[in-house]
């Protein structure tokens, strides 16, 4: 299995495809199945690399604390790990913040960022969603399949469990998995304390590599008003909102996001 270390935390990886590189992180408590609807389309063009960190997927979950430029720490290790000297980023959410961050500590190594359902960055209180995520997403209690479908029901636009039923039955087999962080309420929560600690909205007029928001017209976690207010703060920001999606535009829109990835980076 691909494991590597950084700050003596091994780390979990995936690497597919063949072309220039492109960095997934996942959002709070998901690894990298969640990616799976897009890898088809991606991997015959890009070389798409996958990154648990910690506390998610099949990475170690240290005791913490968790910190965002910790997290974009270990992606930059993961790229000395591969000699890989500059990417792509497609950030989920919490993935979102890790780019950001890892553009403004690493700024050489990333050329562009696809934030998809970005979190809030600072002033956590306005994205008007916290108690959604304590309450569900970071439920930890109970039958562990229940948690599960409870945060994934949350997470997708309304209706689309009942109208996707396959989809959403694959979805929930992908994070399903024993090995994921949603059984892994150390790793869940300290993303979360990691989520709500970090401030970098003075920071993001700083970055200069491009920058597109794609967000779900109907994310009830992340309302796409964030997504808005944060392609304001960063200059010539891009934003595409996608009608009738929630907060996994990768997997309730999958052929769409991987076609405004590719388009956005002219490949």
């Amino acid at each position: 299995m691909p494991f590597f270390k950084s700050d003596e935390v091994n780390l979990y990886f995936e690497q597919r495809g063949t072309g220039p590189p492109v960095l997934f992180l996942a959002g709070l408590g998901l690894g990298l199945g969640i990616w799976y609807k897009i890898i088809p389309v991606l991997e015959r063009v890009v070389t798409c690399i996958f990154l648990d960190v910690s506390g998610s997927g099949k990475s170690d979950t240290p005791t913490g604390p968790y910190t965002i430029k910790q997290m974009a720490k270990q992606a930059a290790a993961l790229l000395d790990h591969l000699q890989i000297k500059q990417t792509a980023v497609i950030g989920h959410s919490m993935g979102a913040l890790t780019a950001f961050s890892l553009a403004l500590d690493h700024s050489k190594r990333v050329n562009a960022i696809v934030c998809v359902g970005a979190a809030n960055v600072g002033c956590v209180d306005d994205l008007g969603s916290t108690s959604q995520v304590r309450s569900v997403l970071c439920k930890t209690r109970g039958a562990a399949n229940e948690i599960i479908k409870g945060a994934m029901i949350a997470s997708v636009a309304d209706g689309y469990p009942e109208n996707n039923f396959d989809d959403f039955n694959a979805l929930m087999a992908k994070v399903s998995d024993p090995e994921t962080s949603y059984h892994k309420a150390r790793g869940l929560m300290g993303q979360l304390a990691a989520c709500e600690a970090f401030d970098a909205s003075k920071q993001l007029e700083k970055i200069r590599c491009p920058v597109m928001f794609v967000h779900g017209e109907n994310d009830k976690i992340v309302p796409n008003k964030i997504a808005k207010n944060l392609a304001r703060k960063i200059p010539n920001a891009k934003i595409n909102l996608l009608k009738r999606v929630g907060h996994l535009p990768q997997w309730e829109a999958a052929e769409t996001l991987s076609q405004i990835i590719l388009g956005f980076l002219n490949i």
